[in-house]
């Protein structure tokens, strides 16, 4: 939970003034946004080099059959272009869509829905999850922070006002 304090120590206006640069960073949440994305990118970059590991226990291995028709018994990786397409800036495949309030980040890489959540139709072998955009409750928390802190920032740069966060 982030909560803030103001003192002001001296004049309407400045704390004024204060309150209008938070309230425009709050309409334009763009910069922290991309810093989460990069953040949501180096993550995801981790899952993938610990084959999914963060968070939860590996990935399933993949079966025999499945070894020897691709070569590799690498997990996730044919291509390389789906593990690319969300963890490397403007890669073919990426969604990264800003607005002045938020963001879309994920893939269209083909099957990428099928590794993410796994696949179960009749008459066809069963796929499963292999959740490769996995985040914690701790990186959403973090995340809610930073988002308070940059809207907050014109409240900390002196000592007045000022604001805490818990």
């Amino acid at each position: 939970m982030v909560s803030f304090r103001v003192t002001d120590y001296g004049t309407p206006e400045i704390l004024a003034d204060k309150m209008f640069k938070s309230g425009e960073r709050a309409l334009n949440i763009i910069p922290i946004s991309t810093a989460i994305a990069f953040n949501m990118m180096e993550i995801t970059y981790r899952n993938f080099t610990s084959e999914g590991r963060r968070g939860g226990g590996s990935w399933k291995r993949l079966a025999d059959s499945t070894v020897a028709k691709k070569g590799h018994s690498q997990i996730l990786v044919d291509t390389g272009d789906l593990q690319e397409s969300v963890t490397r800036p403007d890669a073919q495949w990426q969604i990264l869509d800003y607005t002045s309030n938020g963001f879309q980040f994920g893939t269209q890489r083909p099957w990428a829905f099928v590794h993410q959540y796994g696949s179960s139709k009749p008459g066809r072998p069963r796929i499963p999850a292999r959740p490769f955009l996995r985040f914690l409750p701790s990186d959403e928390a973090r995340w809610r922070n930073e988002i308070a802190a940059y809207i907050l920032r014109p409240f900390t740069m002196s000592n007045i006002p000022t604001w805490q966060s818990e």
